[in-house]
């Protein structure tokens, strides 16, 4: 600042020390249990930064910081308990403390949801490999992985064009009809007895009944 009067002027100037975190970054957004993600970050005249994450993670302790200079780590989230993840960074720079979450909640699938088909009741394997006619029956059992120490305790159901429309309950195995042709679709809604929830979809092409034509007798 420089001040102007009859007597001349006088010039004065302070410094101002300005703490900032540009960058914190979770990559990718969406994991299932046993991925990893990376986190990167970034500072500005910061002394040291700490890490914190809600619920309790990996993510903890002194983290490495250089003045402008982008620092990565890659975790492996908790196995439990399901659902999202919060991370944050504190940076201190003599009295001054900034506190950042990263710019997305972590999704981490604990509970992992697969469906896997018969077309006689046994010998199931993957539904892609399927070939289904309008009418004729099709086994579908859910093979979804629960919580780590959990079990699932609750499955539900839904199909498009279809006998039945609908299963409740808990039952694995179903057996269902797709009356129409076209594009039908097989949803299971899962839950296990950690609080954990997830849905999968299938989508079978159902092809038109064949009929042969014969000479009458």
């Amino acid at each position: 600042m420089t001040c102007n009067g009859p007597g001349g002027s006088v010039s004065s100037q302070t410094t101002v020390k300005v703490l900032d975190i540009p960058l914190f970054t979770i990559t990718p957004i969406e994991i299932n249990r046993g991925q990893s993600v990376r986190l990167d970050w970034q500072t500005r005249n910061a002394d040291s930064c700490s890490a914190s994450s809600d619920p309790s993670d990996k993510w903890f302790g002194t983290k490495p910081i250089a003045n402008g200079v982008t620092k990565s780590e890659s975790i492996t989230p908790l196995p439990k308990p399901p659902g999202e993840r919060k991370y944050f960074l504190t940076c201190n720079a003599g009295s001054l403390s900034i506190t950042k979450p990263a710019d997305h909640t972590l999704k981490v699938h604990m509970l992992l949801t697969n469906v896997v088909c018969s077309k006689d009741g046994s010998n199931f394997s993957n539904c892609s490999g399927i070939k289904v006619v309008a009418g004729s029956a099709i086994w579908l059992k859910d093979i979804s992985d629960p919580t780590p120490d959990a079990s699932i305790n609750s499955r539900r159901w839904i199909f498009t064009n279809a006998n039945p429309q609908s299963i409740s309950g808990n039952t694995q195995t179903v057996k269902v009809s797709f009356l129409k042709d076209g594009e039908q679709t097989a949803t299971l809604n899962v839950s296990d007895s950690a609080g954990a929830t997830e849905t999968i979809t299938k989508t079978f092409k159902i092809s038109k009944p064949s009929f042969q034509e014969t000479a009458p007798q």
